[in-house]
């Protein structure tokens, strides 16, 4: 193997780390040689769901390896977040003063900071994004006001979000946000304080050609109206006049394909 050309290795090992980074993190403990050359392809799919501080570790090993690359840089391709339980303290009797923990609030306020660490190092890279920041009967922590760079994700094409879209620009941000994103799934959870048009989203990411809108029973009545239409017509600027017109329907999924133009 010491006599393959890294461009060669970097190729087999971009094809065997796909399953989220534990074959990355296999390949890191072979040898001091494969640990250098599989470096710039063990984070090429990353899952990080666990805990807070699986997100620090995660991260710090992240940057290190960026920082001694150099051949091929790490980055990664297809990312899935799940946000960590949110453990603050619920309320208790009506009038009763619940005081937060203070080591639970500085941890969480980290965990965000991460995780937007994270966004602004990988955004121009990724091409697929999985983020799930509301559960429905999980109480986890919202991911809110995201800053990544004015670009946004010029290489993104499917983006499952369960939970708001979280993503601002830094500085003055360039149209579209998600210019090459073709899929897109949004989740609706039951008993999330939803309120999204999905004009933004045609402006945002005007080259969508699927959605797919889950649990929409859980949305509010215009988002499940607005399931009954037809995908062009909810690109269209009138989309709010629509919406007060549409059927409504009962369905709890529905995803479509957006025609092309006529």
């Amino acid at each position: 193997m010491e006599n393959l050309a890294p461009e060669l290795l970097d190729s087999i090992f971009t094809l065997a780390c796909t399953d989220g980074g534990f074959t990355g993190c296999s390949l890191s403990s072979v040898s001091k040689h494969v640990r250098a050359t599989s470096r710039g392809a063990r984070f090429y799919s990353i899952s990080l769901t666990r805990a807070r501080l699986q997100m620090t570790q995660f991260l710090s090993c992240f940057l290190a390896e960026r920082a001694v690359a150099s051949i091929y840089t790490p980055t990664i391709r297809h990312l899935h977040i799940v946000s960590i339980k949110n453990d603050k303290p619920r309320g208790g009797a009506p009038g009763d003063e619940v005081k937060p923990d203070r080591r639970i609030v500085d941890e969480t306020a980290e965990y965000v900071e991460n995780v937007a660490q994270l966004f602004r190092l990988v955004a121009q890279n990724l091409e697929t994004l999985s983020l799930v920041h509301y559960h429905g009967w999980l109480r986890l922590v919202p991911l809110l006001a995201i800053e990544c760079p004015a670009g946004g994700f010029p290489m993104l094409r499917e983006l499952t979000i369960v939970g708001s879209d979280p993503f601002v620009a830094k500085g003055t941000a360039l149209s579209p946000f998600y210019p090459r994103l073709a899929r897109l799934h949004v989740g609706f959870p039951t008993h999330f304080p939803w309120d999204m048009s999905l004009v933004d989203w045609a402006t945002r990411a005007p080259g969508i050609t699927h959605l797919c809108l889950s649990e929409v029973n859980g949305a509010s009545p215009a988002i499940e109206d607005l399931a009954g239409l037809p995908l062009h017509r909810c690109a269209r600027s009138d989309i709010q006049a629509l919406a007060v017109s549409a059927p409504a329907t009962d369905r709890t999924s529905v995803g479509q394909r957006v025609p092309g133009p006529t």
